[in-house]
């Protein structure tokens, strides 16, 4: 399944689980956190075994957090002169609760463009283990006899500067899932330490957050002076 879909893990937090970064994925944590039974005042974004992906669809999913102009990734292509960056693009509301991203080997391309950019904004906690460290654009050409050849077109980099392929994005928080094979499918808190520790971690932030006795939630944003990451130097 690719459909983002979410449960409550008690006070207030809520665990959704996204598998795979698409054009609708924005549209879908807006209709999961829109739906919750309860205010929300943390989230818990399970990007574990979250591969592929479309990373044109992570500046809209970045802007339910970032502030609109926020850079997301920084596209440095094998063409000198031709390198880019992606921007988050402006919309009406921001969520300002906190959030931990759950990520493992697993989580890859689109994901960890994702969790690169949450992590240089300080606008997540990252639990888990070393991400896959593949974020590259490829184009296929075929051969007369029916091969066909991939070169990598262009690399993405974090905002702050930091290569991620061939490294992988590091974890703030630490934590091994119950084993490689795990999948988040069916992950509690009681079975899964590295989903506890995520929901550990958010909680606390929530009530740590100022103005903690009234749940964040969505809120009006301005489009001019964005808060966003330092450029690398």
């Amino acid at each position: 399944a690719t459909a983002v879909n979410a449960r409550p893990l008690g006070v207030g937090v809520l665990y959704v689980r996204v598998p795979e970064i698409t054009g609708r994925t924005a549209a879908d944590l807006q209709r999961v956190v829109g739906a919750a039974a309860k205010p929300v005042t943390g989230l818990v974004l399970d990007l574990r075994n979250t591969a592929g992906g479309d990373v044109r669809a992570v500046p809209a999913v970045a802007s339910l957090f970032l502030d609109p102009g926020c850079v997301v990734a920084r596209v440095q292509s094998r063409i000198a002169g031709q390198s880019s960056e992606l921007t988050t693009p402006a919309g009406p509301t921001r969520w300002t609760q906190p959030v931990t991203i759950l990520v493992g080997r697993g989580t890859t391309a689109a994901a960890e463009v994702l969790t690169a950019a949450m992590q240089d904004a300080k606008r997540a906690v990252i639990v888990g283990t070393p991400t896959f460290g593949d974020a590259s654009t490829q184009s296929t050409t075929p051969l007369a006899d029916g091969e066909r050849v991939s070169l990598t077109t262009a690399r993405y980099a974090t905002p702050a500067g930091r290569p991620i392929t061939g490294h992988g994005i590091a974890p703030d928080v630490v934590a091994n899932d119950p084993s490689p094979e795990a999948t988040p499918a069916g992950a509690t808190a009681a079975t899964d330490p590295a989903l506890q520790l995520a929901r550990d971690v958010v909680k606390a932030a929530a009530i740590l957050q100022p103005g903690a006795a009234e749940p964040a939630g969505p809120t009006r944003i301005e489009t001019s002076a964005p808060s966003c990451p330092a450029s690398p130097a």
